[in-house]
């Protein structure tokens, strides 16, 4: 998938922000960019891996699956055929997932999986929102690194 052409195309208001070394992680991210970090995990119905939903939370919570009976977090390779992104790199819009869920902590504007192990994407949750159609609702459990 090319982020940078959906954004252009799409009229999203964003940035793809380059760095010299990877960002696979929330942690990565955070370190890299001293700001607020989200993350996109996707997550797989158990009987049927190609109903995939889309999970948008802050860099350091964790997904409450409790919210998403008959759920489980994708594999690898399920992220992938899922999203068109890998692991670490999925971004809050642009995917082939089209069931969006954003935890109602996220705000302001984040730092997020870029389309590539080396890029961040900037921009706002409202942004998201509108760009995905995706649900609020609280979905997360605070943890703190």
């Amino acid at each position: 998938m090319d982020l940078k052409k959906f954004i252009e195309e799409n009229g999203i208001s964003a940035e793809i922000v380059s760095f010299d070394r990877e960002t696979k992680t929330a942690r990565d991210a955070e370190k890299l960019v001293g700001g607020s970090v989200a993350k996109s995990i996707v997550i797989v119905r158990r009987n049927d891996p190609n109903d995939c939903a889309l999970v948008i939370l802050r860099g350091r919570d964790k997904i409450n699956m409790k919210k998403f009976p008959g759920f489980r977090l994708a594999s690898a390779s399920e992220v992938e055929a899922c999203s068109g992104y890998k692991v670490g790199t999925v971004p809050p819009v642009g995917t082939k997932i089209k069931n969006v869920v954003i935890d109602k902590d996220l705000g302001g504007v984040v730092y997020c999986g870029g389309g590539s192990e080396r890029s961040l994407l900037k921009i706002s949750v409202e942004e998201i929102k509108r760009a995905t159609n995706a649900k609020v609702d609280k979905i997360s459990k605070s943890v703190h690194f």
